[in-house]
């Protein structure tokens, strides 16, 4: 019963690596308030990450923690890989998960999972193996970029991935939990369905997040979103403390540095609300950003153009993929966005 226990805990809290449910479009606009924050501070202040801060974190007991990738291809293509664990403090103890999805023109076209109890996380660095597959292996390469190089392959579906940071990535406390993201990757390799291989070439992103286990009896969830243009690298994030309470915050990078902009800095508003699988879900969100002190401006609007639905039990999760337009402006660029993005939806 204890690892039934366990396992249905860590089920609980993943929904990004269950296997799809669903899939849904967008519709027409309804309009919907937003839940006012109302605190002062911001919510997250990110400080500069090592490489052993993306590796397991030993100091806390029993926990979840996740090593998320997401690539924009070019041709139109896309993938999400995750690996979790569900772990005491020695990084081998619990269970452990890898989801990979692929998707075309932002449909899912593939998606495979595998659930062990057989992995290894260790400490130094990212680097976690399930089933004798070294699937995330992180390192600093020979000019010191930080490197990722990703591996998974299950029933003739995988990839194997070399990603290399292009900008400074960042972490902090998340509320009860921990957030460090690497915003910018250059990402080259194979992707394989099917048993049929082919190369890609393409822009990523990672983060790795440390969770309590109280995260879904004690919080309402979050949306989150992310985009690259030529000079510039967004992350925001909308955090659902309770049903009548959130705040917002963002991170603009740029030249090799980032700028955490807090809710007095960011205005994030969501809009064209459908009926999706039950629920009510916004497919529009706009971003306006005035930083006085740091002279950084910008409106940048996130239309969804496909959305995956994924259902679990207490747990609902959307996964966008979404077209950002707009403005972004700083003392060094004034840049027209017009990209691909991806947004996420999850509300417990």
């Amino acid at each position: 019963m204890k690892d039934v226990a366990v396992l249905l805990a860590f089920m609980l809290l993943l929904p990004a690596v269950a296997l799809p449910y669903d899939m849904g479009q967008p519709a027409s606009s309804m309009a919907c308030p937003r839940p006012a924050w109302t605190g002062t501070d911001p919510y997250f202040v990110p400080g500069d990450m090592t490489l052993a801060d993306d590796g397991f974190h030993e100091e806390r007991m029993l926990h979840v923690e996740t090593w998320y990738y997401e690539a924009l291809f070019d041709g139109d293509q896309s993938m999400v890989f995750i690996v979790t664990v569900l772990s005491r403090s020695d990084g081998r103890t619990g269970m452990a998960m890898a989801g990979l999805y692929l998707y075309r023109h932002g449909r899912l076209v593939a998606a495979e999972r595998l659930i062990t109890a057989s992995f290894t996380a260790s400490f130094d660095r990212p680097s976690v193996v399930l089933r004798d597959q070294h699937m995330v292996d992180g390192y600093h390469g020979r000019e010191g970029h930080l490197v990722y190089d990703l591996r998974f392959e299950h029933n003739g579906t995988g990839i194997a991935l070399h990603c290399v940071n292009q900008t400074r990535g960042w972490m902090g406390d998340m509320g009860r939990g921990w957030w460090l993201a690497v915003p910018e990757l250059q990402v080259t390799g194979i992707v394989t369905m099917d048993g049929q291989s082919h190369t890609v070439t393409g822009t990523g992103y990672h983060d790795h997040n440390v969770f309590s286990l109280l995260n879904p009896l004690l919080e309402h969830g979050y949306l989150d979103g992310k985009m690259t243009s030529e000079h510039f690298s967004l992350v925001w994030g909308h955090i659902l403390e309770r049903r009548t309470r959130a705040h917002s915050f963002a991170v603009v990078s740029e030249n090799g540095d980032y700028h955490p902009l807090g809710p007095d800095d960011v205005d994030l508003t969501f809009s064209s609300y459908v009926w999706d699988n039950g629920s009510r879900i916004p497919t529009v969100c706009t971003l306006i950003i005035h930083d006085v002190e740091h002279d950084i401006t910008g409106t940048i609007w996130m239309n969804a153009t496909t959305m995956h639905h994924i259902r679990l039990p207490l747990l609902r999760y959307w996964r966008y993929h979404v077209r950002v337009t707009g403005w972004l402006s700083s003392p060094t660029h004034h840049e027209a966005i017009d990209a691909r993005g991806m947004m996420e939806y999850m509300r417990y």
